[in-house]
C-alpha cells in the first residue's frame, strides 16, 4: 500500500513540475540546503537529509547537497531572504513569516481549516504554485523558484493545563500560525500568540504560552512532551503555505535541465515520503496506542 502511494503521488507531482524545466548553463556540483526545522523532525528528515540522499544518487554523485537544519544559518523568518540572497541555493520557508512579501500563498491558507487529507493538499499547492500565472509572478518578486510544496496533518493543542471545552481556552495564549487560526483563536475567546515554531518549546516552558498549536508529532520531535503535559486532539486545519523547496533564482537558471530534472524527481520522491511517514507517525503515535501506554511513553494526557 505504501508502495502504491508513493509510486501514484510522486507521477502526480512530476506531472505538475516537470514542464517548468527550461535551458541553461552548467552549474556547480554543491549547493548549501536549508530547513529550519530539527534534523529529527519529519519535514528536515524527509524533506532535507533524506532528499539529499535521493539527489546524490539520481545524479550520481554529480549533485551533492549540504544540509543545514535547524537555525544555524538562518532563522525561521529569514528562510526566504536567505535563499534569495543566495546565502544558501535551496530553502524551506513558511510563508506566514512575510505575509506582505506572499500575500497569494497566505491567501490560499486561508482554506487550511476546510481540509484533512495532506496528500491532497500537498499535490494541489504544488500544481497550484507551479501553473498559476500570479502565483508565479509572486516568487518571481520574491526572488525564488518554487519547486515543490508540503502539507503538514492536522494541528493540535498541546497545552500546559488539560483543554476539555471550549470554556477552557478563554484568556489561553495560543501560538497559532497564519490569519485564519489567528481569528479563530480570537473568536473563541483566547490570545492568538504568531511566534515560529522553533519558539514554541521555550513559550510554553516559561509561561508565555499556554498552548502550542502545531502538528502533534512535534511532541517527540521538538519534545513538547516535556512541557506541555496535556494535548487536545481537536483538528485545527492543515499548513501548507509555501515552499518546501525554494531555489535561489541565478543558480537555478545555471541548472542544465537534466540537473532541474534530478531536483523535481527528488522532491516528488520526498513529498511521497512526507505523506507516508509524517501522518502516520502522528497517528501511530496519539491515536491508536492504548492509552496507557502512551502517557507512560510521552507523559502526556489525551483528552
Amino acid at each position: 500500500m505504501k508502495t502504491q502511494i508513493k509510486t501514484g503521488v510522486t507521477a502526480l507531482v512530476c506531472s505538475f513540475v516537470i514542464g517548468m524545466t527550461g535551458i541553461g548553463s552548467v552549474a556547480a556540483d554543491n549547493l548549501k540546503a536549508n530547513i529550519f526545522f530539527p534534523a529529527q523532525h519529519p519535514l528536515a528528515k524527509f524533506g532535507y537529509v533524506q532528499w539529499a540522499e535521493t539527489v546524490r544518487e539520481l545524479s550520481d554523485g554529480e549533485l551533492d547537497a549540504k544540509v543545514f537544519t535547524g537555525t544555524v544559518i538562518l532563522p525561521p523568518r529569514s528562510g526566504m531572504a536567505g535563499v534569495r540572497d543566495g546565502i544558501v541555493n535551496v530553502g524551506y520557508h513558511a510563508a506566514t513569516y512575510t505575509p506582505a512579501e506572499l500575500p497569494i500563498t497566505n491567501a490560499i491558507q486561508e482554506m487550511g481549516f476546510n481540509y484533512s487529507d495532506p496528500l491532497v493538499m500537498i499535490a494541489a499547492a504544488t500544481d497550484f504554485n507551479t501553473n498559476n500565472e500570479r502565483a508565479q509572478e509572486q516568487w518571481r518578486k520574491a526572488g525564488v523558484v518554487y519547486t515543490g510544496g508540503y502539507s503538514t496533518p492536522p494541528y493540535n493543542l498541546m497545552c500546559r493545563e488539560p483543554v476539555k471545552t471550549l470554556a477552557d481556552l478563554k484568556g489561553k495564549r495560543l501560538r497559532t500560525a497564519g490569519a485564519a487560526m489567528s481569528r479563530w483563536a480570537e473568536e473563541i475567546g483566547a490570545v492568538p500568540v504568531n511566534i515560529p515554531s522553533s519558539e514554541m518549546y521555550q513559550g510554553v516552558e516559561k509561561g508565555t504560552l499556554d498552548c502550542a498549536v502545531n502538528v502533534a508529532n512535534d511532541l517527540k520531535s521538538r519534545s513538547l512532551w516535556d512541557v506541555a503535559k496535556h494535548t487536545t486532539m481537536a483538528p485545527l486545519g492543515l499548513y501548507w503555505s509555501g515552499p518546501m523547496w525554494a531555489f535561489n533564482q541565478s543558480y537555478w537558471n545555471d541548472l542544465t535541465p537534466r540537473k532541474r530534472e534530478i531536483f523535481f524527481r527528488a522532491n516528488a520522491r520526498s513529498m511521497a515520503n512526507l505523506y507516508v511517514a509524517m501522518p502516520l507517525r502522528s497517528r501511530k503515535r496519539l491515536m491508536r496506542q492504548p492509552l496507557t501506554e502512551l502517557q507512560s511513553m510521552s507523559r502526556v494526557k489525551i483528552f
